[in-house]
């Protein structure tokens, strides 16, 4: 059965990190991802059943002025879950689509997007650190399936979370290999 993922993005390291000790002392839920972002930002990644993800958001939503976004994604993407764990290995490059945004979680509920909706692989998930508290993925695949991934992470979002999204066809090996 696929996991449920719940993203908790706030303004405040010590508020995130307070908020977080409370949802998990009173959810059965597990910890994907504690850590703080940039800049001066926290992140909350939980999973779990549905209903408990539902339960701690909406406990966070009710008391907290420094929540910048959370949502649930139902079903997520096992390549989402190994993509905040790990760097996937993908040795052949077609195309790549790059996406970045504006906050964390719009950045994962995109990728779970291109990925439902298109035969792509997850190559990197970059989640805030370093980058002024954006966030930005690639997948690869053939060029049509990329765009097709691309499109439906555009179409899904709102606009204003997508600083830039961008397909590259037979992208560069020396590029490939400085990513």
């Amino acid at each position: 059965m696929k996991k449920a993922l719940g993203i908790l993005e706030f303004s405040s390291v010590a508020k995130g990190i307070e908020i977080s000790d409370v949802l998990l002392k009173s959810s059965f839920v597990d910890v994907e991802l504690l850590r703080h972002i940039c800049p001066g930002k926290f992140l909350t990644i939980i999973s779990g059943d549905v209903e408990e993800i539902k339960e701690a958001i909406e406990k966070a939503d009710k008391s907290e002025k420094r929540l910048v976004e959370s949502t649930i994604i139902s079903g997520v993407h096992e390549q989402v879950l190994s993509g905040l764990k790990k760097r996937p290995l993908v040795t052949n490059f077609n195309a790549i689509g790059i996406m970045e945004f504006s906050t964390v979680t719009s950045s994962i509920i995109a990728l779970d997007v291109a990925l439902k909706t298109s035969d792509v692989n997850l190559v990197r998930l970059v989640l805030g650190n370093g980058i002024a508290g954006r966030a930005y993925f690639i997948i690869n695949g053939s060029v049509s399936s990329v765009e097709e991934g691309v499109k439906s992470a555009k179409d899904f979002l709102n606009s204003q979370k997508i600083i830039h999204s961008v397909v590259i066809p037979s992208p560069s090996k020396l590029l490939l290999q400085s990513l």
